[in-house]
């Protein structure tokens, strides 16, 4: 009970700093020397203590909810952009699996997403602002309504194998399947874009296996295929 309540703590400090972050990182708000993890430690600090100062929000754009923004697209593509033929699918997938240190140009998932939500629906968002196309919208964005159901099929055809392959990970080496609601986080939202989807999910997946590795270290799990034979 302690760790949850130390998790509810942080989560929701953590959602109280991310706008601040943001405008120091992405906008080069003044103050801002560079070290992005100082950075992080000092807000989390000033956020618990009561001394964060918010940001100007008099420029920040009205939320929109999914609806609007997928039939903007849908509006905006093709009759004033080309389709662009996965072009924002390839660019989440190479972001995902290639290291920043090795490729410092990737592309993120911060300035570039605000792009992406200019081109794919022609409204401009504010410095401050930033929304997701949603996996619906990018695949209708990229390949057009028969090939963007194709996409959405493919896609969830993937989630199930991969939910598939973390029961078959806790059948043979345990702990898995109460890693899933971290490693299904972002794979179950609306509202976010490919990129940070698939890189969540990527990225989780190699937290997850390196955490039930060292948990099967030192607190070895029976399996659970045997265990349960045992049992009938």
């Amino acid at each position: 009970m302690i760790i949850i309540a130390c998790l509810f703590v942080g989560l929701f400090t953590l959602q109280s700093i991310k706008a601040v972050y943001r405008s120091y990182t992405w906008y080069g708000k003044e103050g801002y020397s560079g070290n992005n993890i100082t950075l992080f430690v000092n807000l989390f600090y000033s956020s618990l203590t009561g001394n964060l100062i918010e940001t100007d929000e008099t420029d920040i754009n009205s939320r929109f909810n999914q609806g609007w923004i997928i039939s903007r697209i849908y509006s905006h593509i093709p009759q004033q952009t080309d389709y662009l033929y996965g072009k924002t699918i390839f660019e989440g997938i190479e972001s995902s699996l290639l290291p920043r240190f090795l490729f410092p140009t990737k592309k993120d998932s911060g300035k570039a997403s605000i792009q992406d939500f200019e081109h794919f629906t022609g409204y401009h968002l504010s410095s401050s602002t930033s929304m997701g196309l949603s996996i619906w919208g990018e695949a209708y964005g990229n390949f057009g309504v028969t090939g963007g159901a194709i996409f959405m099929f493919l896609w969830g055809t993937l989630i199930s194998q991969l939910l598939e392959f973390i029961y078959f990970l806790y059948q043979r080496k345990g702990y898995w399947i109460f890693f899933a609601p971290i490693i299904s986080f972002n794979l179950i939202k609306a509202e976010i874009n490919f990129l940070s989807v698939f890189n969540w999910t990527v990225k989780s997946l190699i937290f997850c296996w390196a955490i039930i590795t060292l948990l099967n270290k030192y607190y070895p799990n029976q399996d659970v295929t045997n265990l349960l034979q045992e049992e009938t």
